[in-house]
This record gives structure tokens, sequence and C-alpha cells, in this order.
């Protein structure tokens, strides 16, 4: 219940930015940070998350789930994972943005986008680092995925309706999704 209505509360702070805001300040840099960062706590809201297999065994074998199999969402603070957007926040602001140039912004659209790229995910601090241009294993990528998707997203709508293609950027660093989600509780944790 609180839940939901955190996130109703975010998404009509989110629509009065998109609508009221002049295109020169979510044009600013810092603007537009604080304003990625109100969508970032919408989907961190969620009270499951995906997982890579490599961090579910990481938190198996470090026995981080309480005794009712949930996460404490602050866990990332002392262990070797990492909360993840599968959709960069940058990437949703951007559209966002130009959906708003060009007239054609409207709440029913930031409501499907937010709910479509509601999904955060544990990655294990190694997997997290493979998405930035040189992982740690000294290998280097053409270009980062830390703030980008790998394919080409001019019609974002489409996009976000392919589950393959919203796992894009770990698949193509060779994260191994796992198909299980992990159950969150405690404050949200950013």
């Amino acid at each position: 219940m609180m839940e939901e209505l955190l996130k109703q509360q975010l998404l009509i702070l989110l629509n009065n930015i998109f609508l009221d805001t002049p295109i020169e300040f979510l044009e600013n840099e810092v603007f537009a940070y604080g304003v990625r960062n109100y969508m970032a706590k919408y989907s961190l809201q969620n009270s499951d998350y995906g997982v890579s297999e490599t961090a579910l065994e990481y938190i198996n074998v470090h026995n981080l789930m309480n005794q009712n199999g949930s996460l404490l969402r602050r866990t990332k603070v002392n262990h070797e994972i990492k909360y993840e957007h599968v959709i960069p926040m940058k990437v949703l602001f951007d559209y966002l943005k130009a959906v708003k140039v060009s007239g054609t912004y409207t709440y029913e659209l930031l409501n499907e986008m937010m709910n479509v790229a509601n999904k955060v995910f544990i990655l294990t601090n190694q997997e997290n680092f493979s998405l930035n241009r040189i992982n740690h294993n000294g290998e280097i990528y053409p270009f980062s995925l830390s703030k980008r998707m790998p394919i080409d997203h001019d019609n974002l709508e489409t996009f976000w309706h392919n589950e393959n293609q919203l796992y894009s950027r770990y698949i193509s660093r060779n994260i191994q999704i796992s198909h299980q989600l992990i159950t969150m509780h405690g404050a949200i944790y950013r």
C-alpha cells in the first residue's frame, strides 16, 4: 500500500516537472540529475528485484536473506552487490525530454514508460563494472553501457516491450540472468 502511494506521489511530481519545466532547465545537467534521482526512486520502491545468476549465488553463499527469504535493501553497503536499473534513468529521461520537445508528452506516456522501465536488477560489483568501457579483466569494449543501451532505441515504445531488448545491456556483456526474483525489504536506499 505505502509502496503504491509513494509511486503515485513520484509520478505526480515527475509529471509536473515534465509538463511545467522549461526545456532549458531539463537540459541543465544538475537539474536533470535531480529529476533522474526521482525517477530512480520510483523503481527502487519495487518489492521484487531481478538478479543475475552470479549475484544470486553470492547472496546465497553469504546467507544474506532473512528467514522470510527477503533481502534488506541496505545489504549492498557491506557486500559485493549493486542495484542497477535495467534501463538507465538517463535513457528514460532523455526520451521523455525529447517527447516534451516534440509536443507529444502526456501523463499516460510517463506512466507507461515508468511502469515498463520499472525494473531493478541485482548484480555483483564485477558484473556492474563490466558495463563500463573497460571491465575488471582489462577487456576494452567499444563503448560503456553504464548510461546507455547497446542497441538503437529510436522507437522506445516498441523497444521496451521486448524482454530480450530490455536486458540487452546484460546479455551483451555475458551476464547470466536468473529468472528468480528477490523480495526486498527495508527503507529505500539509493
